[in-house]
């Protein structure tokens, strides 16, 4: 009632109780997008009802979607009751999450997924959160909502795996080139990771060659910034050199997963042989952990008095730390519509958008002289929420 009071449409309002945590001052209420000027994004009202909507839904829809009056008028006898011809439809999307959510939810499907024991249909199942994408495949889709349920439960032996990998490290490892060489070489995977393929085309996470070709680069190049085969163990490296050697290895991890599908993918340090497949909402709160583990052990208030690299060096880390642990905040639920507990934004492409501006402006806070007086914010106070995280036993003490 105090938005409405203060001029908020009611539609907005209402938006709230479906999508919780929504800005109904600046996202659509159609497909969730933050309202961006001179963009397809672009705040409008309806002009039938003067409700606000963005500019690429006004463009893509028949009629109104709040009071129903008719925009556009097409011929024909298949003509679409909302959906203008060749135009994708924002509410058929928005409505399959809100479905997938409500089905996977659902104390039902929960109780037939613990009776299911058809492991094999579990992986055949990674089609599935496609068909649920679809609002009037509900019903079709059901049986295979219970064995999403099934497949998607968090494994003890993925945790442990991926526990291993890192324990198994080797612990004198050293890097082979200075740290901005390496910074700059992870600031080029957050980028690339949160920007389209190619000018002009959609943000993808999954389903492209060379969004899998460029995933592998980035990959070799970061594991080739340090070195594994060290046998020197004489002296025990500075804790800046083991804070760069770690960084390196825990994007390296971030990027051995390979997506195939919205929730589906493989990961050789996650995934169990001899397919390795992994559920990409397990992996992701998985390594999650790791980074908090990580976080509390370079950046913990014990350890901030023994850093012996610059105050720079360690801006840089704690940046590109708090960028990926963003990243990995993203709860996938279809490949448009997702959440993330550090961003509020619903659709994946809004959440980059987002993440690349908060990114730039931790990354020049980092680079700026310790006195200078700037309005830019780092991820200095994310970074310390990370490290005072609780995480399951089997995360801790890991780096």
């Amino acid at each position: 009632s105090r938005l409405i009071d203060q001029g908020c449409p009611t539609n907005l309002v209402l938006s709230l109780f479906i999508i919780p945590g929504m800005d109904p001052l600046n996202d659509c209420p159609i497909c969730f997008e933050e309202f961006a000027p001179a963009s397809r994004h672009q705040k409008m009202e309806a002009p039938c009802c003067n409700q606000l909507l963005c500019a690429s839904c006004s463009e893509s829809l028949r009629r109104c979607p709040f009071c129903r009056s008719v925009w556009h008028e097409e011929e024909g006898a298949n003509a679409h009751p909302w959906l203008r011809a060749t135009f994708a439809n924002p509410i058929v999307a928005l409505s399959g999450w809100i479905l997938a959510n409500e089905v996977l939810a659902s104390s039902a499907i929960q109780g037939a997924a613990r009776s299911a024991a058809a492991a094999t249909a579990a992986m055949v199942a990674e089609a599935s959160p496609a068909v649920l994408a679809g609002a009037t495949a509900g019903s079709v889709a059901l049986a295979g909502g219970v064995a999403i349920v099934l497949a998607s439960q968090h494994s003890d032996e993925q945790a442990l795996r991926l526990r291993n990998t890192i324990c198994g490290r080797s612990m004198h490892s050293r890097l082979l080139v200075p740290w901005k060489q390496a910074a700059r070489a992870l600031w080029e995977a957050v980028q690339w990771h949160l920007l389209p393929q190619m000018e002009g085309m959609p943000l993808v996470y999954h389903g492209s060659i060379w969004r899998s070709r460029a995933r592998e680069q980035h990959l070799t190049t970061i594991r080739g910034l340090r070195d594994e085969e060290v046998t020197d163990n004489s002296s025990a490296s500075s804790h800046h050199q083991t804070l760069w050697t770690d960084l390196t290895f825990l994007y390296a991890l971030w990027l051995e997963y390979n997506p195939h599908t919205a929730n589906w993918g493989t990961c050789d340090s996650y995934g169990l042989p001899p397919t390795y497949l992994a559920w990409h909402n397990r992996w992701r709160e998985d390594l999650r952990h790791a980074a908090s583990d990580f976080a509390r052990r370079h950046f913990g208030s014990e350890v901030r008095a023994e850093d012996g690299g610059g105050e720079r060096e360690r801006a840089c880390a704690l940046c590109l730390l708090g960028a990926l642990d963003h990243i990995l905040s993203w709860d996938v639920k279809t490949p448009n519509f997702g959440r993330s507990d550090s961003l509020p934004s619903f659709v994946y492409p809004g959440f980059c958008r987002r993440l690349r501006d908060r990114f730039a402006s931790a990354w020049g806070a980092a680079q700026a002289p310790p006195d200078a007086d700037l309005t830019l914010v780092g991820f200095d106070s994310h970074v310390s929420s990370m490290a005072e995280r609780e995480v399951p036993d089997g995360f801790r003490s890991m780096w």
